[in-house]
């Protein structure tokens, strides 16, 4: 049965519709006039959202739930194929496709813009989309996460470029074809799924074999094996601090905790100083692959300044999520050693207080497979709590997971301990100063933690 064509179904039901990467693709397939239903194990404010644009969405897994009239029906990774939903449509013929496939049908109608890389991805993406829109340019845009600049994971556009954010993971990305493609970095991930490292960048070359004739790959030339990629007669732009990066970052400060300055070369030899509201280098870095991007589709430095002050950032990337008796709370999504590290290293250029990190491991595999990694990824803290192993469904077995202690016990550290999430609550409920910043970090459940960590510490102050 031949895949169909999002661009022109009438109705389409989605299977984990309340998901990072469903969300946004349901949002634009309302706004498209698709009758959207959907249906997930939990509730939550993303879904009230599609709700308000139309769609039918049903808590819990059932057959009843495939509506009479749905022309295909998307699943997301973590759907298994004995779902009833599934088995329902498959007795009804109705075609069942994976989330990138849809994604791919939409971008083969647009001009695809595929943002790609074990680290930065949805940053770098969600900031494509801020600066092209703030430039005029009404991009659809599909993102992991909400983009705080529009309250979206993604939106529908009248323009005909189409910005993704594209995940290696299950090589989603290869259902992709953009017209342009940025890759940020590759470093040994996902390895449960890809087996070897070597898989891993034969997965981003395939990604890469992908863009359209006459295309370009804009590649993070710092990064060791990005510069080493394949790209066949597909035109290559650079970006990075390496001297022949065709868009190089020149310098970088930080701007205490508003954000930081950075200042860029384009390939004509001009300079320019940009400001905006994200902490770090690395980010900086990603907002330079930003650059090269809005270069290519032809606007101005000017018109991408504005662009990249306006961006507010995203959910889970350093978000401040409050503060209490002058202690501030940040959630962040990051999972992986190198994400880790340079996000604890971007809080301590930007603050000279005391940094907590609390740190969820997301997957065992991923802890052991990694392991020195990650206990080279905790120096900039002053203290580290980690918490019991995230266990995405369908992917790991819930069991006893020492790979936690392990690592407590094996990181070089003054203050590195194992716990469970409540006690490391308290310990920071109790102990954390004025002034101090606690980092949350993980790609799971722990961001649950932050609204009673915030109300310990204003009992504190009331106290």
């Amino acid at each position: 049965m031949d895949s169909p064509d999002l661009n022109h179904v009438r109705s389409a039901h989605l299977i984990g519709i309340g998901g990072t990467a469903m969300t946004p693709l349901a949002t634009i397939l309302c706004e498209m006039g698709v009758r959207v239903s959907g249906s997930d194990l939990a509730d939550g404010p993303s879904l009230d959202v599609l709700r308000d644009l139309g769609a039918t969405v049903a808590i819990s897994h059932h057959a009843e739930n495939l509506p009479l009239d749905a022309e295909v029906v998307v699943v997301s990774s973590a759907i298994p194929e004995g779902n009833p939903e599934v088995c329902a449509a498959r007795e009804r013929h109705i075609p069942v496709i994976k989330h990138a496939a849809a994604l791919g049908s939409l971008m083969r109608a647009r001009r695809g813009v595929a943002i790609a890389g074990t680290h930065g991805k949805t940053t770098t993406s969600a900031l494509t989309a801020v600066v092209l829109r703030e430039a005029g340019i009404d991009a659809t845009y599909h993102v992991g996460s909400e983009l705080l600049n529009y309250g979206r994971f993604g939106q529908l556009g009248r323009s005909d470029l189409l910005v993704a954010e594209a995940d290696e993971y299950d090589r989603r990305f290869l259902d992709y074809e953009p017209e342009l493609a940025l890759v940020t970095s590759v470093e040994p991930d996902h390895l449960d799924y890809f087996g070897t490292f070597d898989e891993v960048v034969a997965a981003f070359e395939a990604f890469l074999a992908r863009i359209r004739p006459g295309g370009v790959a804009v590649l993070c030339t710092d990064d060791p094996v990005v510069r080493r990629l394949a790209t066949g007669t597909t035109r290559r732009v650079t970006y990075g601090v390496a001297e022949d990066a065709d868009w190089r970052l020149l310098d970088w400060y930080p701007a205490g905790a508003d954000g930081s300055h950075f200042t860029v070369r384009a390939p004509s030899g001009a300079q320019h100083t940009f400001s905006f509201h994200l902490l770090g280098k690395h980010n900086a870095l990603n907002a330079t692959g930003v650059i090269a991007v809005a270069g290519e589709v032809g606007l101005s430095l000017d018109e991408i300044a504005r662009g990249v002050e306006a961006f507010r950032g995203t959910r889970r990337r350093f978000e401040v999520v409050g503060t209490a008796d002058g202690v501030s709370v940040v959630d962040d999504y990051a999972h992986h050693p190198t994400a880790i590290r340079v996000t604890l290293e971007a809080a301590r250029a930007h603050y000279a207080s005391a940094i907590w990190a609390v740190f969820q491991p997301h997957t065992a595999h991923r802890t052991q497979s990694l392991f020195h990694e990650f206990v080279r990824s905790f120096g900039a803290a002053d203290h580290v709590y980690l918490v019991p192993t995230y266990r995405p469904a369908g992917r790991e077995a819930d069991e006893y997971d020492p790979t936690v202690a392990a690592l407590a016990a094996a990181l070089e550290h003054t203050d590195a301990r194992s716990m469970s999430l409540d006690q490391a609550v308290a310990e920071i409920a109790e102990h954390a100063a004025p002034g101090d910043l606690v980092l949350v970090m993980g790609a799971g459940d722990v961001w649950r933690s932050e609204a009673d960590l915030l109300d310990r510490l204003r009992s504190r102050s009331s106290s």
